[in-house]
């Protein structure tokens, strides 16, 4: 028969205590385990608050994002700039604006405002039209055949700017050039 000695100590108030024992692979295992298990849930917390920031900023945002090219057809230079930077500021819940491109109609002046559909969404188009205070009647279908810049709507400046629903009224730039 064997015996298992064990050397106890006893501390000045004569209690009996175990001795220390030496670092063994069980310890060593369970410590670096609980480790990896506070770091798994302190990453999947991380995420999870992360992602949910993200999920929450988009259901906010609008319905639609209308992808915008702006056309001056007036005799006010940088007028399509300055409605550009306008309208993408402009955001309500069903719809905001990414201007894509602003360009000239040439020499050619429009007396009247009019909007393009680039797509053949008329349903867009008739939205922005109403947003911009133009009636349903100042709207074309017309898509474009090579439409690398994804663009769903043509706005047409024309003289009368300064009636729709978003134009620059107060800018310094357009402001006295018609």
């Amino acid at each position: 028969m064997t015996s298992h000695h064990q050397d106890y100590q006893i501390d000045k108030n004569q209690v009996r205590t175990e001795p220390r024992r030496a670092w063994t692979f069980r310890t060593i295992f369970d410590t670096v385990m609980i480790a990896l298990l506070i770091g798994a849930v302190g990453w999947i917390g991380w995420f999870g608050l992360k992602s949910t920031r993200s999920v929450s900023r988009s259901l906010a945002g609008p319905d639609t994002v209308v992808r915008l090219q702006i056309v001056n057809a007036t005799s006010d230079v940088g007028l399509g700039s300055s409605v550009a930077a306008q309208l993408t500021k402009y955001i309500d819940h069903e719809i905001s604006f990414a201007v894509v491109d602003t360009a000239r109609f040439g020499s050619r002046k429009v007396r009247e405002s009019f909007l393009v559909a680039r797509e053949g969404n008329l349903k867009t188009a008739e939205t922005v039209a109403a947003r911009l205070g133009l009636g349903p009647d100042k709207v074309t279908v017309l898509p474009l055949e090579h439409n690398t810049r994804n663009v769903a709507i043509t706005l047409v400046l024309g003289d009368d700017y300064r009636t729709l629903a978003l134009s620059p009224l107060n800018n310094k730039e357009t402001k006295g050039k018609s």
